[in-house]
């Protein structure tokens, strides 16, 4: 094993398989399994998360799983910190497998954030104002005429970037490509990685979907929401994200009398009736949020060029497996 152990990224859609490939992985190379999910960071979210289990933890050193406790949350920037932390003493074993569908939180990791200073409300609400009164293409346009580099790397359509870097550079009294070139010496990575990607057709992925929503309600993810719902946890992130929401909003129509047809009180039949009629639909509202939660993860992961895509099927598998070797 070289000397200088490796980063080997492996991203992909939700429910696509990237954690049992993680732990074959780590095992055959000797390495550990970091998280970069934005939720499993969480404590008391197991069954939603689709955390590895205790046979998988066992099996592979995992880390930065469970570490932010009810009611604490972070940020993007505060898992970085904490991430930076542990890596290094990490790959003094051995390679690190970071694993996980947040593209935010995996460029966030390699590429960190702009080092710029708050924004004046002045400022802000200036550039806002212009971009509700005359649209996304013109702040476009203004945006390209100062800093023509940068604005090549923005859809004209999307009209939050160029207000925020039309912001920023009046702010900074910087163009936008010298704030991300200062901020990217800073932020700087240095470790030497790997990134491969896993995927799917989405044929193929809503069937994996159906399984993984099935069987999370089969486990007892009502019953896990309805136990940090007892402890005041409604508001916390985790209880916002795909899966959870859904069943903060199932338990919420279950005492909700306008949703109620009937008075299900007085008949234990149509009461049980109802709640099979409502589960249905909790199953069906989360494999819907969860297909556009994969629509949004492969558009993310897609631009990123460094990435080498692999299908996750068993020959498929193989031969990452055979490329992560090579590449070490």
């Amino acid at each position: 094993m070289s000397r200088s152990h490796k980063v080997i990224f492996i991203v992909g859609p939700t429910a696509v398989g990237k954690t049992d490939f993680a732990v074959e992985v780590a095992q055959k190379i000797q390495g550990s399994i970091m998280n970069c999910d934005s939720i499993q960071c969480y404590s008391h979210v197991t069954i939603g998360a689709a955390k590895p289990t205790e046979l998988q933890r066992q099996k592979v050193k995992h880390f930065l799983f469970d570490w932010v406790h009810p009611p604490n949350q972070i940020t993007a920037a505060e898992f970085r910190r904490q991430a930076l932390l542990e890596l290094p003493e990490q790959l003094k074993q051995g390679p690190v497998i970071i694993v996980g569908g947040s593209g935010f939180y995996v460029r966030a990791l390699e590429k960190g954030f702009l080092n710029v200073a708050p924004v004046s409300k002045e400022i802000s609400n200036k550039w806002q104002k212009l971009l509700d009164q005359e649209g996304s293409y013109y702040l476009h346009h203004l945006l390209r005429r100062e800093d023509p580099e940068y604005s090549a790397k923005i859809h004209p359509k999307d009209g939050y970037r160029a207000f925020r870097a039309l912001s920023l550079m009046e702010s900074e009294s910087r163009s936008m490509t010298q704030i991300a070139r200062d901020s990217n010496q800073q932020n700087q990575w240095t470790f030497p990685t790997l990134k491969m990607g896993l995927t799917l057709s989405k044929s193929e992925l809503l069937v994996l979907v159906k399984k993984r929503v099935h069987t999370m309600l089969e486990l007892g993810l009502i019953e896990e929401v309805q136990s940090l719902l007892k402890e005041g946890l409604k508001d916390w992130p985790p209880l916002k994200s795909v899966g959870y929401k859904e069943v903060v909003e199932y338990l919420t129509s279950l005492t909700n009398p306008k949703n109620q047809d009937m008075d299900l009180t007085l008949n234990p039949e149509i009461n049980l009736q109802g709640e099979l009629f409502l589960q249905n639909e909790l199953h069906n509202q989360i494999v819907k949020s969860t297909l556009s939660l994969i629509k949004k993860q492969n558009t993310w992961f897609q631009m990123d060029p460094n990435i080498k895509w692999f299908q996750a099927k068993k020959p498929d598998l193989l031969d990452a497996m055979e490329w992560i070797n090579l590449n070490l």
